[in-house]
């Protein structure tokens, strides 16, 4: 599943509230419409704060397999039972299944309300996007267990197979259920309204290049960093610009990048990505503190070959790896960030490296 087919899902949604009939059409025409304009948004959101929500998940995952008395070992996003390791990789807190759940939830009260000819109040909407997104995150977390508990590899087909049993069971199902009976406890009788009669597709498609001008607009002013992070040469390294206004440091057993942040709200390039498209995967990935300091640590693995890396937001007065904290503070108007990524061959040499450049 990606973006593709949930946009192709989407605008079959509205396909469905603008058929003539369709109670709180109107409405349903506009949420829909508030869902696409979102997506990117939602897509941003993931790639800002997915990284953290996959720690969480595996931490979660590891304190409750070892309050049933399995013997699990957490480090950081790796679970490792009997020594089989499972990574919570995206694709487990991703786009995919939260969008799909989201769909799926808005598919059970538009059929409910047409059926039954009552419109849902936009409260219990609300909450009931709430409760899709909450029995999202269940269903994720109770797929990495059994994944672990039953030592499901990546390639092997029931892999995937208890992912969709999963968000069938504890997602799909629930939110059929809430969705019959919050139509019969708090749907209220429904009468065609002049709102539902000029609110059609063809009227929401007029009033697209609106949106946008709106939303150009509100680009055009967004706060700008008021001091940028500044790059300085360092002393025995070879330095170089990369693409994005980025800085490659190197000598020999030792790479560090210097990536900074153009604005608050724009996404990092996080090691999981960058080195991913060298060929490297990212293991062991966990928070460590160093002289009072989080800071992000894991390795990359690439054939035989494996190095140590670490990674973290600063702006030359702050440190810290937390993305609203980052970002707050470039809102406030504090001296923009930088993601400094350092790796070295020898993870002995890797707490002296990052004391270095921090």
């Amino acid at each position: 599943m990606n973006i593709d087919l949930l946009l192709l899902l989407t605008l079959a949604l509205g396909a469905l509230a603008a058929r003539p009939g369709q109670p709180n059409r109107g409405a349903w025409l506009w949420r829909l419409t508030a869902l696409l304009t979102l997506t990117p948004g939602l897509r941003y959101v993931g790639a800002v704060f997915g990284f953290a929500a996959r720690l969480t998940l595996s931490h979660w995952a590891g304190e409750i397999l070892r309050g049933m008395s399995m013997t699990v070992k957490t480090e950081g996003n790796v679970l490792i039972m009997n020594g089989q390791e499972m990574a919570v990789d995206p694709a487990c807190l991703g786009l995919r299944m939260t969008g799909m759940t989201l769909l799926v939830a808005i598919f059970w009260l538009l059929a409910y309300e047409r059926k039954r000819q009552r419109a849902l109040p936009l409260a219990w909407v609300l909450a009931y996007a709430g409760l899709a997104l909450g029995l999202t995150l269940l269903a994720n977390l109770l797929r990495i267990m059994l994944l672990v508990v039953f030592a499901l590899r990546p390639d092997q087909l029931m892999h995937e197979g208890v992912g969709l049993l999963c968000v069938a069971v504890y997602a799909w199902l629930p939110l059929w259920a809430v969705a019959r009976l919050l139509m019969a406890r708090k749907g209220q009788p429904w009468q065609p309204t002049l709102v539902d009669k000029l609110f059609t597709v063809s009227r929401i498609g007029k009033m697209m290049p609106a949106l946008l001008l709106v939303a150009m607009a509100c680009v055009a002013f967004v706060r700008p960093v008021r001091l940028p992070y500044t790059v300085t040469p360092r002393e025995g390294y070879t330095q170089r610009s990369t693409r994005f206004g980025f800085v490659q440091y190197s000598r020999p057993g030792e790479l560090i990048y210097v990536k900074p942040l153009p604005n608050w709200y724009s996404t990092e390039h996080s090691p999981a990505i960058c080195w991913q498209g060298r060929g490297y995967t990212l293991r062991r990935v966990r928070e460590v503190s160093l002289s009072g300091q989080p800071i992000y640590v894991g390795e990359l693995k690439k054939g035989h070959q494996t190095l140590q890396t670490a990674w973290w937001f600063s702006n030359g007065y702050h440190h810290s790896i937390g993305q609203f904290d980052v970002r707050s503070r470039m809102l406030r108007g504090e001296p923009g960030f930088a993601l400094i990524n350092v790796t070295t061959t020898d993870a002995r040499l890797l707490p002296a490296l990052v004391q270095a450049w921090k």
